[in-house]
Formats: C-alpha cells, structure tokens, sequence
C-alpha cells in the first residue's frame, strides 16, 4: 500500500521536488529529492537524482547484493551525473538537490539521507523521526543554540549543508531499521516546515486504506498554512501493517 503526490505549493512559480518509487517481488524503491531553492535548475537536478538512482538499483541489483553499497553507488552514480551536467552548461551552474531514499527488502528498510528531507516511521499514535537534517539550522540546534519551536520560524531555515551535485562526490547518511511499524513517510522540508510532526499522525490513521488521500489532506494542510515552499511526500505500509 503507497500514496505518493507532489503539489507547488502557494508561492513558487517552479515545483523543484521530484518523487518516484518501484515496487517488484524483491524489494521496494521510495525517492524523494528536493531542487535547491534559489540555485539554477534545482528542478532539473532532483529529476535526475530520482531517475538516475532508480535506473541504477533496477539495473545493478541482484538476490544477495550488499544493499549498502548498491545504495551508496546509487547515489555517487546520480552525484556525479548532476555536478558533471552543472559544468557543462551553464544555465545548470550549481544545481543541487536533497536526497531521502529508503528500500524494503523483508524485516530491514535501507534508508539514504543527503540534506533535509525527511523519513519517518509511524506505530500507532506515535511518529518518529529517523534521518537527521543537514541544515544550518539543525547546527544550531545540535550547539544548543537554538530551540526546536525557535528553529520553525528561522530566517536561515532553508541553508542545507549538505547536498547532491554541489561535488564530484557526496557523504551520505545511511540507517538500516527494522521493517515493524504500521508505515513510514519520507517528505520534503515544504510539509513539514508547515507543521509539528505530530499533527501528521491522525491523517494517516484515519486514512490508512487509502494512501493518496492521506497525502492530499497533508498537502492541502499544508497550503492553508501557507503553502511558502513545494510540498511532497510519499507514505508505504510497513509489515505489520495488515494490508
């Protein structure tokens, strides 16, 4: 079960985020990327990302591959593909995006970071999230400069310190969880900048067979709210999900 959908919010004129996902009898694919706002092409570079890392998985993988490094090479593979492209035209000259991947295969969900979108795991009432922001903002938090609630409203909210296509090559954030809540979202920062984390939980529960609305009531939330940046999410049950 999946619900996937991506709306331009109120106030872009571009929607720079890009989704897909894969689903086969051995694993399932979730990517969701975010074009650098403010820089060149941020919506050519997040297309690439998504399409270029779900090429690469359907094309490398095989029953007993180490998932880790499929999934690192993945992302180089999509990394150097953007920053080679910015250099070669100059209408793409520092183009970027964020990167949130997660693959199922059986108990255990491979989840790949790269700036600040998000992943999430959702049991019940309660949602936690798994993947770490590389922000400025999240900087300041980590130095206890800064609150949660202060961090919302943050002039510098949107300045990631970490991003696909900036270099030749990219760290990456990697988790391996267990395949046991009910579902898991990955969504870019134009969801939740807009709400607490929390308030996610009851749209999802109260429509738990049917994904796609799920997603629209958060996106419609999220435009009442506002709406300041693109908004996109994809949600997927998990196994102990009954589906």
């Amino acid at each position: 079960m999946v619900g996937a959908m991506s709306d331009i919010g109120n106030l872009r004129v571009v929607n720079e985020d890009y989704l897909d996902y894969y689903i086969c009898d051995s694993y399932q694919l979730y990517i969701i990327a975010d074009g650098m706002g403010g820089h060149n092409a941020g919506d050519i570079a997040s297309k690439i990302c998504v399409r270029m890392i779900k090429e690469y998985i359907i094309n490398e993988y095989f029953d007993g591959i180490d998932l880790e490094l499929l999934l690192k090479n993945a992302v180089q593979f999509a990394n150097r593909e953007i920053y080679f492209k910015s250099l070669e035209n100059k209408k793409y000259k520092g183009m970027g995006t964020t990167l949130t991947l997660s693959l199922v295969r059986g108990n255990k969900i491979y989840i790949v970071n790269v700036g600040d979108s998000c992943f999430f795991s959702i049991d019940g009432r309660e949602i936690t999230k798994i993947t770490k922001d590389h922000s400025f903002v999240q900087q300041l938090i980590d130095n206890g400069l800064l609150s949660q609630d202060e961090a919302k409203d943050y002039p510098n909210r949107n300045i990631i310190t970490r991003s696909i296509g900036i270099n030749v090559s990219v760290e990456i954030d990697m988790f391996i969880i267990n395949n046991d809540k009910n579902f898991y979202l990955l969504c870019t920062d134009g969801l939740i900048n807009e709400m607490n984390q929390d308030e996610i939980v009851p749209y999802i529960e109260n429509n738990k067979n049917d994904l796609y609305k799920a997603c629209n009531d958060l996106i419609t939330l999220a435009k009442e709210r506002g709406g300041r940046d693109n908004v996109s999410l994809i949600i997927f049950g998990g196994t102990s999900n009954d589906r």
